[in-house]
């Protein structure tokens, strides 16, 4: 069975940080014994951590944002530009995950609070995302869910946008010739 390290960004009393878990063992059909958590708020995975596991995710932040001046955000970013954004296993960025990894990576995420998405909304793949294995039997459109206030403005040079809202055109991304992908939505 996989072993996945689930990259955290939570305050100790956020309710959401157990959530993440059971979301997370529920989409990958997989036990929680299967999930680490590390808490990046405290530090940073060390090289034993990445390589105990068979994939890297990342998940939400609940009271954080990457453009905080936090010393632990700051790191982080650097951790994912440095570090995460060259790892040969997969690795996903869910929400915040998202956001910190094209923020570090080059792109530009800001707050947009006039376009923020919270709830339910229509998402339209692109040509890359139909071609994408992640979407794979997927429609060219679906619905997801959104809570954020935050968007990508720009990605980095290369990448590749795999979704769009008529709110934020930014909502996935991939790598090319790596297996990294990240989703602004959940």
């Amino acid at each position: 069975m996989p072993r996945y390290l689930l990259l955290q960004c939570r305050t100790a009393d956020d309710l959401m940080g157990p959530h993440e878990v059971e979301c997370v063992v529920r989409a990958l059909a997989c036990e929680t014994a299967d999930v680490r958590v590390f808490n990046i708020t405290t530090g940073l995975p060390s090289e034993a951590d990445l390589s105990d596991c068979d994939a890297v995710l990342m998940g939400g932040s609940g009271a954080f944002h990457i453009y905080s001046p936090d010393a632990w955000v700051r790191d982080m970013l650097h951790f994912c530009a440095e570090r995460l954004q060259f790892l040969e296993k997969p690795f996903f960025g869910m929400c915040f995950g998202y956001q910190a990894m094209m923020h570090a990576c080059g792109g530009e995420v800001r707050l947009d609070k006039e376009r923020e998405e919270l709830g339910v909304y229509e998402l339209e793949l692109t040509d890359a995302g139909m071609n994408d294995p992640i979407f794979a039997g997927a429609p060219p459109r679906f619905e997801a869910q959104f809570g954020h206030k935050d968007r990508a403005i720009t990605a980095p040079e290369g990448w590749l946008n795999l979704a769009r809202t008529p709110l934020s055109p930014l909502q996935a991304f991939r790598i090319p010739g790596r297996p990294i992908w990240g989703f602004q939505f959940h």
